[in-house]
């Protein structure tokens, strides 16, 4: 997540060159809206169109596939990045729906290329060494799992069987405040979900392995 210091240091570092966002009205009451693009050139249509189909995918989930209106419903949305390379938005949800065991909730990153005008995982743009974008996925799980020991120790075992039993994948975003890859970890069992952290790799790490050049540069402040 954003944190609020790491963005008062980005933004006295460089000037702002994102995109411009609109707010959108709620869905229904403590369910925020995605925003839409200012502008109207094809790829921004698009995305809206994307962001427009996401709202509403959601709010079904929300609303118990439009049977119920539960009053402990809620949807948050925080922007990573604004542009100009990747719109990238966490989105977590939640709700209880009549007749079920447990509460639903999930948190996502939705990463949109704003130059292609669709959405993206990013894969495009991992190291060419890597290989394939399943290969790649594979490579990112070891990588993740290296970067995870400040977890408590019952956590790495728990992602290590994830990944060997193919439980677990990864939704990629841009922190742009924070000047990394942000991996949230998706897939693992709900005993073990206490052991999700959003893990930031920084751009000097991304930069010594290889990824490609758009995506260091939606990391690097303008001069």
């Amino acid at each position: 997540m954003i944190r609020a210091a790491a963005l008062l240091c980005a933004m006295a570092a460089a000037p702002a060159l994102g995109q411009e966002l609109l707010p959108s009205p709620p869905l229904q009451p403590d369910v925020t809206a995605l925003p839409r693009l200012a502008g109207n050139s094809p790829a921004i249509q698009k995305i809206n169109a994307e962001l427009k189909r996401l709202d509403e995918f959601d709010l079904e989930a929300l609303t118990c596939y439009h049977t119920d209106q539960p009053e402990n419903s809620a949807r948050s949305v925080e922007v990573l990045s604004d542009g100009p390379e990747f719109l990238s938005l966490m989105i977590s949800n939640s709700t209880y729906c009549a007749g079920t065991d447990r509460s639903w909730s999930e948190q996502k990153i939705v990463t949109f290329d704003l130059e292609a005008g669709e959405t993206t995982k990013l894969h495009e743009y991992f190291p060419p060494s890597w290989g394939t974008a399943e290969h790649s996925e594979d490579l990112l799980s070891i990588y993740f799992i290296n970067l995870v020991d400040d977890l408590p120790m019952d956590c790495v075992p728990a992602y290590a069987r994830a990944v060997r039993t193919g439980y677990i994948f990864f939704d990629l975003g841009i922190a742009k405040a924070e000047r990394a890859l942000v991996l949230w970890p998706s897939g693992l069992a709900p005993v073990e979900t206490p052991c999700l952290e959003a893990i930031h790799v920084p751009v000097d790490q991304l930069v010594d392995a290889g990824f490609h050049g758009k995506l260091i540069d939606a990391l690097t402040p303008a001069p």
